[in-house]
């Protein structure tokens, strides 16, 4: 199993490409080096990289794998959206 997470691209330079794409483009760059070999020995790809924008993820890392001609089952978990609570952790963040 090949675990990845975004939570530590959060801040700094990941926080950018966050703002920018809705995602971390980092987890994309990973995969595509080595989504040939995940095929071929059957890994599973756990990932909390789909930032704000879980879909444009997908779809990048869809796109992504056929350009590479890697036939990738690629499954989507959605439900953990916490935005109507920014404002709620914010406050609290700066007292």
């Amino acid at each position: 199993m090949y675990t990845f997470g975004s939570d530590s691209q959060v801040c700094g330079v990941g926080f950018q490409f966050l703002q920018a794409f809705g995602y971390t483009p980092d987890f994309i760059q990973s995969m595509k080096l080595v989504m040939k070999d995940v095929k071929a020995r059957g890994i599973k790809v756990i990932a909390n990289a789909g930032g704000v924008n879980l879909e444009a993820c997908v779809e990048t890392l869809r796109k992504t794998a056929q350009e590479q001609g890697v036939d990738l089952s690629i499954a989507m978990v959605a439900g953990d959206d916490m935005m109507d609570r920014v404002s709620i952790m914010s406050h609290s963040c700066s007292t």
